[in-house]
């Protein structure tokens, strides 16, 4: 026995089995792991062996962390890398899952682009630029960002694209309705689509649409008739 390791006891705790050592020390892994090793009360094992264990049940309670992560929303393999990182996994571990959850298609950064691009377009009222800087920091690469964008124009049209537009910078204008200095009401709206990730060209388009309309018209949310130049983001 000299030299191996030794449970002692184990409970269960919630989703998860506490084993207890022959040296004190007491850890925590996931009733797969109890199951596909044996660790059950009064075995024993190498110190090798559980170098091997303990490595095999961190990937596991990994695996787990980010299937959990993925329940509440999708996730990129840099902000899944990130996450398991603060969770204080181990690096190569990290690697080895999101690797294999790549290959498996549980992650996959063309599918988080698409799905991205399309809510924060049609839903969160965001512009391209905006959209690009934060597929950016979430790691995803530049031209799966422009397939994204090129995919989004196949599916709706670049005239759905500038409606949805039009209606953010229209509710906006409506609300600046009682600002008198017509200057003062130009800027904020700049600003309002400027913050919103829209670029120049795109938020002076989209003043001039809302200028020249009659906010209080039955029509006002609709955009330019059939036949108009449609701008570009």
């Amino acid at each position: 026995m000299d030299g191996r390791i030794e449970i002692t006891r184990s409970k269960k705790r919630g989703k998860r089995i506490e084993l207890t050592l022959s040296d004190g020390d007491s850890i925590k892994v996931l009733e797969e792991s109890v199951f596909k090793h044996g660790l059950f009360t009064e075995r024993s094992f190498s110190p090798e062996q559980w170098v091997e264990i303990l490595t095999d049940a961190w990937e596991a309670e990994a695996h787990q962390r980010m299937m959990d992560l993925l329940a509440r929303r999708p996730h990129t393999r840099k902000e899944m890398c990130r996450k398991l990182y603060k969770r204080e996994f181990a690096p190569d571990i990290i690697d080895r899952v999101t690797k294999r959850a790549e290959e498996l298609g549980i992650l996959n950064d063309r599918v988080f682009a698409d799905l991205f691009v399309d809510e924060k377009i049609t839903v969160a009222g965001w512009g391209e630029r905006k959209i690009r800087t934060e597929l950016a920091k979430r790691g995803v690469e530049k031209q799966i960002i422009q397939d994204a964008f090129e995919k989004l124009d196949q599916r709706h049209g670049e005239e759905v694209v500038w409606l949805h537009a039009c209606q953010l910078a229209e509710k906006k204008w409506k609300i600046l309705k009682r600002e008198d200095n017509i200057y003062k009401k130009k800027q904020k709206l700049l600003q309002y689509l400027s913050g919103r990730g829209f670029d120049a060209a795109c938020c002076y388009k989209l003043y001039d649409h809302c200028a020249g309309r009659d906010s209080d018209s039955e029509d006002f949310l609709h955009v330019e008739e059939e036949g108009a130049e449609w701008p570009i983001f």
